[in-house]
């Protein structure tokens, strides 16, 4: 939690880094403005949300960084995490581009995006996005997270059912085989029974 002091902080150094860009990022980021109830930032910069409803991409990206730059450091980080990106479009992961590889590496920022690998050909935007990442220096690791293997479904279900793994066998071949030991199947399917 934050002192009154540290948010007050926060609020100054927001309006200084991004200026008139401020009420771009209350477009994308809403509950950004609750930061701003107590009037830290000048009305007119609040009030030009109204005025200027055109987000202009570069400015976008722009109050994008100015913002992480703001809100991470070394000793306060920022984890960001986006599910299912190979739903995403191109301006969406331009913008997140922009934020990770932002020149200035004033930032510090942990992003984890998770796509679903059947749903992605090697000419996917998500294949040129990590490429692109690469060639601005921004380290990337990538992890495969396949399904369970049969003994994994017998586990899950032993522990799940307080039972010893041999008795519960028959039915967490039965799960298994339903669902090719994709965890979160697993579990919905079991919810049903």
């Amino acid at each position: 939690r934050n002192s009154n002091d540290e948010i007050s902080d926060i609020q100054e150094k927001l309006v200084r880094v991004i200026g008139t860009n401020l009420p771009k990022l209350f477009h994308i980021l809403p509950n950004l403005r609750e930061l701003f109830n107590t009037g830290a930032a000048p009305s007119n910069l609040i009030q030009q949300q109204q005025v200027d409803s055109g987000l202009n991409f570069k400015g976008l990206c722009f109050a994008m960084q100015g913002f992480m730059r703001v809100i991470s450091s070394k000793s306060s980080p920022v984890m960001f995490f986006l599910d299912d990106l190979q739903w995403a479009d191109k301006l969406s992961l331009g913008l997140i581009h922009a934020v990770l590889s932002d020149i200035k590496k004033m930032s510090t920022v942990f992003f984890v995006g998770t796509y679903r690998s059947n749903e992605v050909q090697q000419d996917h935007v998500i294949c040129r996005f990590t490429d692109s990442l690469e060639s601005f220096g921004v380290g990337i690791t990538q992890m495969r997270l396949d399904g369970m293997v049969e003994e994994d479904v017998n586990a899950l279900i032993s522990d799940s059912l307080c039972v010893f793994p041999r008795i519960c066998r028959p039915l967490s071949s039965l799960v298994y085989h339903r669902t090719r030991g994709n965890p979160l199947f697993t579990i919905e399917f079991l919810e049903t029974l």
